[in-house]
């Protein structure tokens, strides 16, 4: 073999090597591209994001036949994004309850028929009437987020008759987005009863379901409530002490 059969073995080697070099270069940067765009930007859009929200309702106390009511949330976000909430308020009913000791004969077709939403039916001591006792917008603008981990505490303190209500219910609510720069400012109006609501709307019209999921629009409530039942037997609770002479 003479010489210039193997220098050209070796210069074809060499241009070899430097070939699988460039590929290996381009295969590592192309990867690392798609590793960037995929898990740092497409991903993070597509995952769902929540705002967990804890409530409860407690009485703390008694004065001049008033009962006092304190009312705690946590707000917690758990996921690994921001989420954004354009509104996040709640709302305190007391509910008084029929003093009907028997079954109550009711026409289920007829409630049925009048049925306002997914309010309770309930066979006996139904609830006669309701009324806001208290509520507060904790927040009330496009302009709050909570960022991975974030957890808050809110705590309202407020004060009812004594005997005026079976029970309370406290019902939290809730607006929640991955990117609220899609949203107008939020829409607040009174319920009938005086409760308040909100509305989300966004800044484009016309958005087509997917669009609209993809912000990840949502909102969410929670409930819980507090029985007044024995709160005004402490008083006959308290033994009569007899002296004799």
């Amino acid at each position: 073999m003479d010489k210039s059969t193997v220098k050209d073995k070796a210069s074809f080697f060499s241009r070899m090597r430097e070939w699988i070099q460039l590929f290996v270069m381009v295969f590592v940067a192309g990867w690392g591209s798609y590793e960037f765009i995929v898990k740092d930007i497409i991903q993070p859009t597509q995952k769902p994001t929540a705002l967990d929200i804890v409530a409860s309702m407690e009485n703390i106390g008694q004065k001049n036949q008033n009962i006092l009511i304190r009312v705690h949330t946590i707000a917690y976000n758990p996921t690994d994004r921001r989420v954004y909430v354009p509104a996040y308020w709640f709302t305190v009913r007391g509910h008084r309850l029929s003093n009907s000791t028997g079954q109550v004969n009711t026409n289920h077709n007829l409630i049925l028929t009048n049925l306002r939403g997914s309010e309770l039916i309930s066979t006996y001591s139904p609830i006669e009437s309701s009324e806001v006792v208290a509520q507060q917008r904790i927040i009330y603008a496009n302009d709050a987020w909570w960022e991975p981990e974030d957890k808050t505490n809110d705590e309202a303190i407020f004060a009812i008759p004594e005997g005026e209500f079976d029970f309370l219910e406290l019902r939290v609510n809730w607006i929640q987005t991955r990117d609220s720069s899609v949203l107008s400012d939020t829409i607040w109006y009174a319920l009938e009863d005086g409760g308040w609501e909100a509305e989300f709307k966004f800044k484009e019209a016309g958005l087509n379901y997917d669009e609209q999921i993809a912000t990840g629009i949502g909102y969410n409530w929670n409930i819980t409530t507090l029985s007044l039942w024995g709160l005004q037997l402490k008083e006959d609770e308290v033994p009569v002490v007899k002296s004799f002479k």
